[in-house]
């Protein structure tokens, strides 16, 4: 069993119910029976085949691996990792941000690693917990191990292995772009913060209030845990709800300092539009190329940005953590990392 500092009780039962006390479309206790139900009825099943994988290796961090194939991929496709937030569950995260059937129409994999409620009793990435957040170690080498099983087990280009996460996710998604940057080529933080903003007896200031750090005091707590690390970090797009009381909004403006910095780029976007009516930044490097992208969900409480429709650019089902607001973020994550068809 893993070990626990007794603040974490507290911290995760306030980190839930602030959460649900302001999503606009809180619909119920989220329960496994739930989404086989939402998944067996037409939810977010997909044409392909989602199962558990039971044995990937040691799995230091004890959690649980599920993964979506899709009913048509091509050799070497890309690897997509979806984190749930608290509470959640796998097959919720698929279920409310349509993931399943994104990776049918564009040909990709879909890695979920999912927490155990023996870990963490609000079922949260322990994204806060230093044993969990470093290479070879808890949380990250099963997560690590889980990606080793997929690509044994299937043609995926290592060139395109991304990851993405609500909440919790989203904190554990910055943690796995800053621990291991030379697996993934891009993260989407949706409603998330920096890489080591805090441990376990600071993370209420983290979350709240946001914690603030020069761009050169970000990056280097990305540099020190990888000091012989050479090659390029992994792009990243962020998702934040300007209503957002559990993360505060201030975190979105953290991590570009933090991935700007890693970048060695400034913290002033090159190109500032809006998107379906929300503002919008692309942050580039010299090249010309994209590496800090972000979307400010004007009026959208803690969650991720839905849009239900038939749309190109449309989907997602509305429900706890996942608001209908007029932006598909799942599929703007996949716009960003070059894998679906931008509609502008």
């Amino acid at each position: 069993m893993k070990s626990r500092v007794s603040f974490l009780a507290l911290f995760l039962c306030v980190f839930t119910c602030t959460a649900f006390c302001f999503s606009e479309t809180h619909v119920g206790k989220a329960t496994d029976d739930y989404f086989k139900d939402l998944f067996n009825s037409g939810g977010d099943r997909g044409n392909g085949v989602y199962s558990e994988v039971t044995s990937f290796g040691s799995n230091p961090g004890q959690l649980k691996m599920y993964k979506y194939v899709p009913a048509s991929a091509p050799t070497n496709a890309p690897l997509v990792l979806v984190l749930h937030g608290c509470t959640q569950t796998a097959q919720e995260i698929a279920a409310r941000g349509g993931w399943n059937q994104l990776a049918d129409r564009f040909g990709f994999y879909i890695l979920y690693p999912e927490q155990q409620k023996s870990n963490n009793q609000f079922v949260a990435f322990n994204w806060f917990q230093d044993e969990d957040i470093h290479h070879g170690q808890g949380e990250c080498e099963s997560i690590k191990q889980m990606i080793d099983r997929m690509k044994t087990d299937h043609s995926i280009d290592s060139k395109r292995i991304f990851v993405t996460g609500l909440s919790a996710g989203a904190c554990f998604t910055a943690v796995l772009c800053c621990e291991y940057p030379e697996i993934f080529a891009a993260g989407s933080v949706m409603s998330g913060i920096p890489y080591r903003a805090a441990g376990p007896n600071d993370a209420f200031m983290a979350m709240f209030q946001g914690k603030q750090h020069t761009p050169e005091e970000w990056a280097k707590l990305v540099k020190e845990t990888n000091p012989d690390f050479t090659g390029s970090y992994p792009r990243m797009v962020i998702f934040h709800g300007t209503k957002d009381t559990t993360v505060n909004p201030i975190n979105l403006q953290e991590l570009v300092k933090q991935f700007t910095a890693i970048h060695n780029i400034n913290q002033t976007p090159t190109i500032t539009n809006t998107v379906k009516g929300f503002p919008h930044k692309l942050y580039q490097d010299e090249k010309g190329q994209t590496v800090v992208e972000t979307y400010e969900i004007t009026g959208m409480a803690h969650g991720i940005a839905l849009d239900p429709g038939t749309g190109q650019d449309q989907g997602g089902s509305p429900g706890s953590f996942a608001l209908a607001v007029g932006l598909y973020s799942s599929y703007y994550t996949l716009v960003s990392w070059g894998i679906a068809p931008n509609p502008s």
